[in-house]
């Protein structure tokens, strides 16, 4: 299309809008509704506040907390202990309680090391958004620089050295449809 036909076609719009005011508003309101609308969802999903309580000191449990702090993708975290930790999930000041136990050195060793994960999933979606984030931090312990969703999400046994044990606070008992 030529410059000049482009220029045309839009002095013809603007005259227009300028003998009716209600073209105008209803060629400019849908897009700035829209706008609006992605803006508000975009500021409404944010990082979930998380608690972290670490238990081991020896060097795979700091190296997972490590990896765990660095993840400011997913969640706010809040260091802490085991008892603040649950006493937070239960006044809903935190989404999720990541616990990285005392044995977890040991159990590294041993091939069977598990990072706790306990969810509040009252939100679905939230909560999910925690699991993957944690599953991806418990993938990158053992593969540094190998994390991606194939691997996450397949069916495949944990050739790892970490799972993940995760415990729900709520039993859910509304399918997705009738939500």
């Amino acid at each position: 299309m030529k410059k000049n036909s482009i220029w045309t076609i839009a002095l013809h719009d603007l005259k227009r809008w300028r003998k009716m005011p209600l073209t105008a508003a209803c060629a400019l309101i849908p897009p700035i509704a829209m706008m609006l609308v992605l803006v508000s969802l975009s500021l409404a999903v944010t990082q979930q506040p998380v608690a972290l309580v670490v238990q081991g000191n020896g060097p795979a449990s700091v190296q997972m907390a490590q990896i765990i702090k660095s993840d400011t993708e997913a969640y706010d975290l809040t260091i802490t202990n085991a008892a603040t930790a649950n006493s937070m999930l239960q006044d809903e000041k935190v989404a999720g309680v990541i616990t990285i136990p005392s044995t977890f050195d040991q159990q590294v060793a041993n091939g069977t090391g598990k990072v706790l994960l306990t969810i509040n999933n009252v939100d679905f979606d939230f909560s999910d958004d925690i699991r993957r984030s944690v599953d991806r931090s418990v993938v990158e312990f053992d593969a540094q620089g190998l994390v991606s969703d194939e691997l996450i999400n397949s069916s495949l046994p944990n050739v790892y050295h970490v799972a993940l044990d995760e415990q729900y606070v709520r039993e859910t008992n509304v399918d997705w449809f009738h939500y």
